[in-house]
């Protein structure tokens, strides 16, 4: 039993869903409330802090960066695939919807004050056939700060009646505006910042405009705790686990197959596994180990060919005539790409269930 599948990209578009992989975007700037002449106080260049209340290294991560690219093809400020054409800002990614419902803060990444604020829309995926029209309010549920000097930054997405500010209301560095939901144009969890001084979109990660070419002496903007926490990561698992039958993308970001244990009459034994980032050439391969240790399944999937915004496979073995035997499986997963004729390990991730 194998199977993978690829989610569309883009992942979370601002604009209407098609069956294409990336298309055009309308600048979050028209999409939320409307946004004043910006002001001049002579500030300093403009420092941001984390956006977001997460371990973004083990928990968090960023789904997609400002597109620096105006042609079709689409480059992150690193001249790499983790994003989409016309992407205007950064995509903050919580792992999935149980994360989501824990409550996951989002805060100011400079001191301002607000100046705009809109909550009341629903947490539901676009792509849920239940999801009612936006009639323009792609942001979802946001908030506007401006910070003078022309600078402005505004959050995407948050979680229906999680907002804590109000128009008028000055905010400093770190405070918690709301928690990240999935409001509007999003497919997850996320929180979507955008960055833009006197209404042009910057990319904080280079210091430059968005329409500045990809890898050119960056000046990134953020302080140095924050750089440090966003040590760029062109890719990498969400996460993984196990399931009795075979599972979906959808089961697996609502958090369906979080048991702690599997019943030794389940007719399959199936490792699953949620990336990000996917790039070409990636070589995928799963392992799923008996309690004795000994292999009972080890499979790899034929490289990739283009890079994907998210990627979802699961490889199993059916039960016999017979229960498993009870104990420990482990399942271990690991990408690699061919690298100067050698292989080249990306990352990987091991899972443990005990069967009884």
């Amino acid at each position: 039993m194998r199977k993978a599948r690829h989610a569309q990209h883009p992942a979370n578009r601002h604009r209407s869903a098609t069956p294409k992989r990336r298309h055009g975007h309308v600048a979050v700037t028209a999409l939320l409330l409307a946004i004043g002449a910006s002001h001049s106080s002579g500030a300093e260049t403009l420092r941001l802090s984390l956006p977001i209340a997460c371990d973004m290294q083990s928990l968090c991560f960023v789904q997609n960066f400002v597109d620096r690219d105006p042609s079709g093809t689409a480059l992150d400020y690193r001249c790499g695939h983790l994003t989409y054409h016309g992407h205007d800002g950064t995509d903050f990614a919580v792992p999935d919807l149980p994360a989501m419902q824990r409550g996951i803060a989002v805060l100011a990444a400079a001191a301002g004050t607000v100046r705009a604020v809109r909550d009341g829309m629903p947490d539901i995926s676009i792509r849920d056939p239940n999801a009612p029209p936006l009639a323009g309010r792609d942001c979802g549920n946001g908030v506007v700060i401006v910070h003078g000097d022309g600078w402005e930054t505004q959050y995407c997405h948050l979680r229906r009646n999680s907002i804590r500010v109000k128009p008028g209301q000055a905010v400093a560095a770190g405070a918690e505006l709301a928690l990240v939901g999935m409001s509007g144009r999003a497919e997850f969890p996320h929180v979507h910042l955008a960055l833009r001084h006197d209404g042009k979109p910057v990319d904080p990660f280079s210091g430059t405009p968005a329409a500045a070419a990809c890898g050119r002496n960056p000046s990134p903007l953020w302080t140095e705790a924050a750089a440090t926490a966003l040590q760029y990561r062109p890719g990498g698992i969400i996460d993984a686990g196990f399931a009795t039958a075979p599972p979906t993308q959808a089961g697996a970001e609502a958090g369906q197959y979080a048991a702690e244990w599997l019943p030794v009459d389940a007719s399959a034994l199936i490792f699953w596994v949620r990336e990000f980032g996917a790039q070409p050439g990636e070589i995928r391969t799963s392992t799923i180990f008996a309690p004795d240790g000994g292999k009972i399944l080890d499979r790899s999937e034929p490289p990739g060919t283009k890079p994907q915004a998210r990627h979802f496979l699961y490889v199993g073995i059916k039960r016999g005539a017979k229960p498993w035997p009870a104990g420990h499986y482990r399942a271990a997963f690991r990408a690699t790409v061919i690298d100067g004729g050698r292989e080249r390990e990306l990352y990987r991730i091991e899972r443990t269930i005990e069967l009884r």
